[in-house]
């Protein structure tokens, strides 16, 4: 618990996340996003979250 107060990038697996993804645009070019079912995982790096996502449906 220390590391992730203190932002400090976690080895993979050392902790879980999982997200869903929902997108939401009025914009026409991006509709397609609107029907978008993702799923993703997020690792901790000294950077900030990195988000791995993947179209599900």
């Amino acid at each position: 618990m220390r590391k992730i107060v203190n932002r400090e990038p976690l080895p993979r697996g050392a902790d879980c996340f999982r997200v869903l993804v929902q997108f939401e645009t009025p914009a026409l070019a991006l509709l397609w996003l609107n029907d978008m079912v993702a799923i993703g995982t997020r690792a901790r790096e000294s950077q900030g979250p990195l988000y791995d996502i993947r179209e599900v449906a």
